[in-house]
């Protein structure tokens, strides 16, 4: 699976350093350790700063709802929020498998901006920006489909916190 974080970089390394320590080399898991949903066990971090709290989250490019989500297992022990993804299967598929959350299918930025998206085969290669579909198409990789879609703004979701409300926010999303 390819990652929006390049794979030399610090960050790579800090967010594949759990992971590493919970398999082996046939990607077994370690006894001792539990199974996490998200790519690098970002959930187990977050479970870790949060404790047994429940709160609310937005998960901006969620993706699949339970495979590589950073959500799932905080949705699992009674945290619910908002999904915000570009296709609409993983929203479909969100609907379904996580009733506690509302799912919205568009982009984050500007508020009521229709933006051009091309969607792969391979979800995560999916993009809004013109120069990757051409780095895709010298790769052979060809959209299965184009398509306008609606962008809107945090600030539109209304939401709200005080200092004493667990709130994530997870960013997942290309570039």
């Amino acid at each position: 699976m390819r990652s929006g974080i390049r794979s030399g970089s610090r960050a790579y390394a800090f967010a594949a350093t759990p992971y590493r320590h919970l398999v082996d080399e046939k990607n077994a898991l370690l006894s001792g350790y539990r199974e996490y949903y998200s790519q690098f066990g970002e959930d187990v971090v977050l479970l870790n700063l949060v404790g047994d709290d429940t709160g609310t989250y937005v998960d901006i490019g969620a993706g699949y709802p339970i495979r590589g989500s950073n959500t799932f297992d905080p949705y699992r022990r009674g945290w619910s929020g908002i999904l915000i993804d570009p296709i609409l299967a993983n929203v479909e598929l969100a609907r379904k498998r996580r009733p506690r959350d509302m799912a919205l299918c568009a982009l984050v930025g500007s508020d009521k901006e229709a933006i051009e998206f091309w969607e792969y085969e391979t979800y995560e290669l999916s993009t809004s920006e013109e120069n990757r579909v051409r780095q895709l198409a010298e790769e052979n990789l060809s959209p299965s489909r184009k398509y306008l879609i609606e962008s809107i703004s945090l600030r539109s979701l209304g939401l709200g916190a005080t200092p004493f409300d667990s709130i994530v926010l997870s960013i997942d999303v290309e570039g």
